[in-house]
C-alpha cells in the first residue's frame, strides 16, 4: 500500500478512513481517563473504534502508522495532528521513541483496551520512572507492534516542561504586552491570524472577557477554513477547563456550537464528535457549576433537533462509506432530544445501508431511553415497526422486553419475524414468553426465527418449548427444512437433549415418521459428543431408509467439525 515513486497512490477514501480510526483512538483515550471500563461511554467507544479497525484490517491485514513529532502519517498521508504540547495520542509515544505502530489483522478487543491504558498510563508517568516502550513490551500485545529508537541518543527539541512554568509564571508577573494588545488578539495569535508574540494561552485564560470572546468568534468564523475552527474548538475547550467566569464560559460554550454546526454542514463529523466528548468530560467534574453544566447540555442538544439533523439528511444517501461511518460515530453521540428525528428519518430513509446506520445510531442513543421509541411502536406503517423492534433488538437490554412483546402481536409478519430475532440478540430468559406464540406462527419464516431465537437463550426452559413443538400434534404437518431446522437447533443446546432425541428416534416419543426421525438424527449431529457420536454409528449400521441416508450424512458433519478444529 505504499505511496512511494511509481506505486499506486493510496485511494482518498481509504485515508479518510484512517483519519476517522484515529479521531477514534483519541476519544478511547480520553474515556479511559475519565471513566470506568464498565461505563457505556467507554464501552461505546472501544466499541466503536474496534469494530471499524477489524473492518479495516479485514480488507488491508495490516494498518502501519508513523509516528512523528507533530503528526501520524499512514502512506505518507497525514491522518492525525496533535492538539496541545501534550496530546494524549503522539505526545507519549514520540517522547518515548516509538516511530512506528502497526495494528495486525487478528487484533482483539482485549489488545486493543489494554494498548489504550498502556498509553493513558505513559502519559501520566514520569519517563523517568517508566516509558512507553518498556510498557508496550510487558504488556506483549501480539497485534500490536512497534519500532522504536533511543531518544537518549536524540537532541531533545523544543521548550521543556521547567521552561513552559517559568514562561507561564513570568507572563502572569508581567500583565499586558507592551503592544498593548488584549486576551482576544492573544487567541488570534494562538491561530497565526494576529502578528506578535504574546504569553501562553494557560496565563491568559482568567483574564478573558466575554467581548474578547466574541471579537475571537468573528474574526474566526470569517475565516471559513475547517482547520482554523477545529483548532479553534481545542482553544475553547481549554478555555472552558480554565475560566471562572461564568459569562466567558457561557459565550465560549455557544461559540463551539457555531464551530460545530459549521463542521457539521460541510460533513466534518469526526471532529465534531471530538468536541462533544470533550464536553462531556467537563460536564462531569465535581467542581463544575450548574449554570455552566447547561450551557453545556444545551450545545450537545441543540446537535439533534431536527432542524439541525434535516440539514444532512439529504446528503446521506450521497455519502461514501467512509463517510457515512463517520456519521454514524456523530449521530450515535447525541442527546435523547434526537432520538424522535432519527426515527422519523429512518421512516424516510430510501437505502438498506442509510436505514442500517441510522438503526445503529439511534439504539447508542437510546440505549438508556427506550421508552422514547414507544410512539413509533404504535405508527400505521408495518416497516417502521419492523425497523424499531430491530433498534430494540441492537439495544438487547432487560427493557426492550415488554416493547418487544407487545408487538410481537403485530398483523404483519415481517415485524413478527424481527421482533423474534430481537428477542435472540436480547438473550433473556422472560423472552421465551413472547417466543412460545411465535413459535406456533402462522407464518413459516417467523417460527423458524422464533426457534432460532430460543436456541440462542437456550437453558432447560427453551429445550421444553422445543420439545412441546417436537411431540405436538401439528409437528408432521410441517416441512422437512422447517423440521429439520427444529431438531437442528434443539441439538445445540446440549448433550442434555441427546436422550430426547434418541427416544424420539426409537419411536418412543410418539408416532414419528421416518422423514421426522431423520430430521431428529441431524439434531444429534448438532449435539454432538461421544454419545451422539454412538447413536449415529449404530443407526449407520443397523439403520435403514432416510434414517440411515442421514444419519451417514450427521457422521460426516461431526467428522469435518472435527477436521476443521484440528486445523484451528
Amino acid at each position: 500500500m505504499s505511496n512511494s515513486s511509481g506505486a499506486k497512490a493510496t485511494p482518498l477514501h481509504v485515508v479518510a478512513r484512517v483519519r476517522t480510526l484515529m479521531r477514534q483512538l483519541v476519544t478511547l483515550l480520553k474515556n479511559t481517563v475519565t471513566y470506568d471500563a464498565n461505563n457505556s461511554a467507554f464501552e461505546k467507544s472501544i466499541d466503536m473504534l474496534y469494530t471499524g479497525l477489524k473492518s479495516f484490517l479485514d480488507e488491508h491485514e495490516t494498518l502501519p502508522l508513523r509516528i512523528r513529532k507533530k503528526e501520524i502519517t499512514f502512506d505518507d498521508q497525514v491522518v492525525y495532528v496533535p492538539i496541545g504540547r501534550s496530546d494524549a495520542l503522539i505526545h507519549p509515544m514520540y517522547r518515548d521513541g516509538v516511530r512506528k505502530l502497526t495494528f495486525s489483522k487478528d487484533l482483539t478487543r482485549e489488545e486493543l483496551t489494554s494498548f489504550a491504558a498502556t498509553l493513558v498510563e505513559a502519559r501520566e508517568t514520569d519517563p523517568y520512572d517508566s516509558d512507553l516502550v518498556t510498557a508496550l513490551w510487558e504488556r506483549d500485545l501480539a497485534n500490536i507492534t512497534y519500532k522504536a529508537e533511543d531518544v537518549y541518543l536524540e537532541t531533545q527539541e523544543g521548550i521543556g516542561i521547567d521552561d513552559l512554568v517559568e514562561e507561564i509564571r513570568t507572563a502572569r508577573e508581567r500583565g499586558p504586552e507592551p503592544d498593548g494588545t488584549g486576551p482576544a488578539d492573544f487567541l488570534l495569535k494562538e491561530l497565526g491570524l494576529a502578528s506578535g508574540t504574546g504569553a501562553s494561552l494557560e496565563a491568559e485564560v482568567e483574564s478573558l472577557r466575554e467581548e474578547d470572546i466574541e471579537k475571537f468568534r468573528s474574526q474566526v468564523m470569517d475565516e471559513d477554513d475547517s482547520r482554523i475552527l477545529e483548532r479553534s474548538s481545542s482553544i475553547c475547550l481549554e478555555i472552558l477547563e480554565s475560566t471562572s467566569k461564568d459569562d466567558v464560559f457561557c459565550r465560549t460554550a455557544r461559540f463551539l456550537g457555531e464551530i460545530c454546526d459549521w463542521l457539521v454542514s460541510v460533513q466534518e463529523f469526526m471532529p465534531v464528535c471530538s468536541i462533544i466528548s470533550d464536553l462531556r468530560t467537563i460536564a462531569q467534574q465535581p467542581e463544575v457549576p450548574e449554570s455552566t453544566r447547561e450551557a453545556i447540555s444545551d450545545v450537545i442538544r441543540k446537535r439533534g433537533v431536527s432542524e439541525r439533523l434535516s440539514e444532512i439528511e439529504s446528503a446521506m444517501e450521497k455519502m461514501s462509506d467512509a463517510k457515512m461511518e463517520e456519521l454514524f460515530c456523530y449521530l450515535g453521540q447525541m442527546d435523547p432530544v434526537a432520538i424522535p428525528p432519527l426515527c422519523r428519518t429512518l421512516a424516510e430513509a430510501e437505502t438498506r445501508r442509510v436505514r442500517y446506520m441510522l438503526a445503529r445510531a439511534i439504539s447508542i442513543v437510546a440505549k438508556d431511553n427506550v421508552r422514547d421509541l414507544e410512539p413509533f411502536l404504535g405508527d400505521k406503517r408495518w416497516y417502521v415497526v419492523r425497523n424499531i423492534s430491530m433498534i430494540l433488538g441492537m439495544i438487547a437490554n432487560q427493557d426492550t422486553l415488554p416493547y418487544l412483546e407487545e408487538v410481537s402481536r403485530h398483523p404483519e409478519a415481517r415485524v413478527r419475524r424481527e421482533v423474534a430475532r430481537a428477542l435472540g440478540r436480547v438473550r433473556k430468559p422472560e423472552g421465551l414468553r413472547a417466543l412460545k406464540a411465535l413459535m406456533r406462527d402462522d407464518n413459516k419464516m417467523t417460527r423458524l426465527a422464533a426457534v432460532s431465537a430460543a436456541g440462542v437463550i437456550g437453558g432447560d426452559s427453551a429445550g421444553a418449548l422445543l420439545e412441546d413443538i417436537i411431540v405436538g400434534k401439528d409437528f408432521e404437518t410441517k416441512a422437512t427444512d422447517e423440521k429439520r431446522r427444529v431438531m437442528e437447533v434443539y441439538g445445540t443446546l446440549g448433550n442434555g437433549g441427546v436422550e430426547f432425541l434418541e427416544a424420539y428416534i426409537e419411536g418412543k416419543r410418539g408416532d414419528a415418521s421416518e422423514a421426522s426421525r431423520a430430521c431428529a438424527v441431524y439434531g444429534l449431529a448438532t449435539a454432538g459428543g461421544s454419545g451422539a457420536r454412538k447413536t449415529l454409528k449404530n443407526l449407520l449400521e443397523r439403520g435403514e431408509g432416510l434414517t440411515r441416508y442421514a444419519a451417514s450424512e450427521a457422521i460426516s458433519m461431526l467428522d469435518g467439525r472435527t477436521d476443521d478444529s484440528a486445523r484451528g
